[in-house]
């Protein structure tokens, strides 16, 4: 089991929220409340919004911030060769991307099972690609739906004013 991290917006202490998962995919955790810090006793230290995975106790961080500037991190991560050093990596992802910076974490984690960075970030790769097209797919439907709602509600629009036409004119009748 993996512990999903949280934040203090007061005083930027990262600690464990609490959240634990287990072999699961696409966990997404969402407006989780605030509790109070454990470092400086605000009550501002809440687990971070995103798309989580564990598998064989690997944490993956999916998507944090509803998978704004994903495609950058997904882009640094596809430009891994067998050459480049995890902290090349870790400058880039935090130059570019720092709301993603817990990647550089999940990759080690991996790479301490035995596997070579390249590996690494291949199998993170092959996760943010199902998400992204999950991600992709969700807001297409959502714009399709926002579309459908707009012709539905001119369509109603357009009915109503044709049944206040004839009742006006039923009325002008009488």
């Amino acid at each position: 089991m993996s512990n999903v991290l949280a934040i203090c917006d007061s005083c930027g202490y990262i600690g464990n929220s609490g959240i634990g998962i287990s072999n699961s995919s696409n966990v997404y955790i969402v407006n989780s409340p605030s509790m109070n810090c454990p470092n400086c006793g605000e009550q501002k230290f809440k687990t971070v919004d995103g798309l989580y995975s564990e598998i064989n106790n690997v944490m993956s961080i999916l998507a944090i911030d509803n998978g704004k500037e994903l495609e950058k991190l997904y882009n640094i991560l596809k430009g891994v060769t067998e050459d480049t050093s995890i902290d090349e990596i870790e400058n880039k992802i935090n130059e570019e991307t720092p709301q993603y910076n817990g990647v550089t974490k999940q990759i080690s984690n991996i790479m301490k099972k035995g596997y070579k960075l390249f590996i690494a970030t291949s199998i993170l790769l092959g996760a943010m690609s199902s998400y992204k097209n999950f991600y992709d797919d969700f807001i297409d439907k959502k714009d399709e739906e926002i579309e459908y709602k707009k012709k539905q509600a001119e369509i109603d629009r357009l009915q109503n004013q044709a049944i206040e036409k004839l009742k006006k004119e039923l009325k002008d009748k009488e």
